[in-house]
């Protein structure tokens, strides 16, 4: 599934049927970003698919960040990106939409011209229907996002596919509980359900391995983000 596909499925109107809806020659905003190849690559992939500009709301506070991030974006996507600092976007932010939106519209001199409100933040979801609401453009489908950015719904998702071929998964706890598939035999891959990178990223060979591999997330990093086993293909 390309990120191009994402795009366009993601873009679905909650008060229409949900239609997918082609790049081409239009506004994007983005509500959030983080530093890291994800934004990078999402940003790149709208530009590179047609879409006329991509307008990018985040907190001030990432700027920096990912301002040196993107000198490594090709000159032609890079002018059509551009980076609006609103101090009271952050994470699982609640009751601000309209705020939001008045930062977003003051940053943009007064006129505010988009096609479409999307995110890849699942804590920037909400804000961003309410904002898609405000601007009465296209939002994102919130389940198929979702199943975007975590990694176990998208596998569930398409757990129908074929396309995915053999591959069996299961959080952390269906594997050591037994309650894991059948063919979910070692070695296996243990990553976070959410993020990209190889960090938090093992390939287990027995039980021990694969406590010692859980031993290395933090009870904090457990409780938030669920950990997915597999046994896909690992590339050395």
């Amino acid at each position: 599934i390309s990120p191009t596909a994402v795009y366009e499925q993601g873009l679905a109107s909650s008060e229409r049927e949900h239609l997918s809806m082609p790049l081409q020659n239009k506004r994007i905003l983005v509500i959030g970003g983080s530093r890291g190849p994800r934004s990078l690559a999402y940003w790149k992939v709208a530009c590179d698919a047609g879409a006329e500009s991509v307008l990018v709301a985040i907190n001030p506070n990432h700027i920096p960040n990912l301002t040196e991030d993107m000198q490594s974006l090709p000159l032609n996507v890079l002018c059509k990106i551009r980076l609006i600092p609103i101090a009271r976007l952050t994470s699982h932010v609640t009751g601000a939409s309209n705020d939001i939106a008045g930062e977003i519209i003051k940053a943009c001199g007064g006129i505010l011209a988009i096609d479409a409100c999307i995110t890849f933040q699942d804590d920037m979801l909400q804000v961003t229907a309410d904002l898609a609401n405000i601007f009465n453009v296209p939002a994102c489908d919130q389940v198929g996002m979702g199943c975007t950015i975590n990694k176990h719904k998208f596998r569930q998702a398409l757990s129908h596919d074929a396309r995915l071929g053999n591959i069996a998964f299961s959080t952390l706890e269906e594997f050591l509980a037994g309650a894991a598939p059948s063919n979910l035999q070692f070695p296996v891959v243990i990553k976070p359900s959410e993020g990209c990178g190889s960090n938090g990223v093992f390939i287990t060979h027995s039980m021990d391995e694969l406590h010692k591999a859980k031993a290395s997330y933090d009870r904090d990093r457990l409780s938030r983000n669920r950990v997915l086993l597999s046994n896909e293909d690992w590339l050395v």
